[in-house]
């Protein structure tokens, strides 16, 4: 995180924990707002790689699962990074700011994700770095969200992954039960001032509370421990419109496509919720009490109330009755409740 930036964090009352933005006093009434109010919350815990060059669309497009010619300075995309054998190593918000395109990924998959694409660079003309410290990243959530930014930025974008340009920031809107925007600059000056006018409306909140509204959307938050784990189908990515079937060959693409045109999804993603005091980890084991085996991993999950838990999990469909499935902890079987698929 850039050291200026956490130290202005700081003297907002923020709260850090391996380098994460945790609360700014309130953990949960920041997790409450997030459903009811209007939060902003910092977002260093997700990175940045930067990609220049002549041929820095044309390598992107062998690589990524989505159609990389899509993103330009009003389009944003999600698309995933994947092994040869079609799981799912990194997911990625793609977007485009003068004439580079930036892949946000979780901060802990930065390392693993540009070494793994820089092997193949080969003769290609294009620049990766992980250009994280050089940006600020803002989340912004809430129902009045859309109005509270115009009172800054008359242009902002009105569709899922639309963006608008502001001379050396982006705005991208995301999906959300709300209202959702994220906002990535690299002048400094600009994002503090930024962060002191919309914290008259918005809640600073961790990063647990907007994780919590990646949750309520469905989207899946990719952490190390289920890095390489999942087909993009196993996590929704082609019904979160991550994958272009159309596209030509990248990396993975011919197991990716069997699934879709010849063979059938085994696991779907799901929003679940469960009442415990203890939140699960990415790549819990999900059980069946009717089999009593495994029947799927936790993906995403973060506290909703002090009793409540919000899951993205991936199971087998046969087995998604309510009642049917369970978490196990200390010795405990926790019931999961299924919200919806997504």
């Amino acid at each position: 995180m850039n050291t200026e930036w956490q130290n202005f964090l700081i003297s907002k009352k923020a709260v850090f924990e391996d380098g994460k933005t945790v609360h700014y006093g309130n953990m949960g009434e920041e997790i409450h707002q997030s459903s009811t109010g209007h939060i902003m919350t910092d977002l260093s815990h997700t990175g940045l790689i930067s990609a220049q060059g002549n041929d820095a669309s044309s390598f992107l497009q062998g690589q990524l699962t989505n159609d990389i010619n899509q993103v330009t300075l009003s389009n944003a995309q999600l698309s995933a990074y994947c092994s040869p054998k079609g799981r799912v190593l990194a997911l990625l918000l793609i977007y485009k700011q003068n004439q580079n395109r930036y892949l946000q990924v979780s901060e802990e998959l930065i390392e693993p994700t540009l070494k793994r694409l820089k092997m193949f660079i080969m003769r290609s003309k294009v620049t990766l770095e992980d250009c994280t410290d050089q940006f600020i990243k803002l989340g912004l959530s809430g129902v009045d969200c859309e109005q509270k930014i115009k009172k800054i930025f008359t242009d902002i974008p009105t569709t899922e992954y639309a963006t608008s340009q502001h001379d050396q920031l982006t705005i991208i809107r995301l999906p959300g039960i709300h209202p959702r925007f994220e906002l990535i600059g690299n002048n400094l000056k600009e994002m503090k001032n930024i962060w002191s006018t919309l914290s008259q409306e918005f809640i600073p909140a961790g990063y647990s509370a907007w994780d919590l509204t990646n949750i309520q959307a469905g989207i899946p938050t990719l952490h190390s421990t289920i890095s390489d784990k999942f087909i993009p189908q196993m996590i929704n990515l082609d019904e979160l419109n991550a994958i272009n079937f159309k596209k030509g060959c990248y990396v993975g693409q011919e197991v990716i496509a069997r699934v879709k045109y010849l063979g059938k999804v085994k696991r779907r993603m799901y929003q679940a919720s469960v009442e415990s005091t203890f939140t699960p980890q990415a790549g819990d084991m999900i059980y069946s009490k009717s089999h009593d085996t495994t029947i799927g991993t936790v993906v995403s999950a973060q506290p909703e109330n002090e009793k409540k838990q919000a899951l993205l999990i991936s199971v087998k469909e046969e087995f998604t009755e309510n009642g049917n499935i369970y978490l196990e902890n200390s010795q405990k079987k926790w019931p999961l409740k299924l919200v919806t698929k997504n």
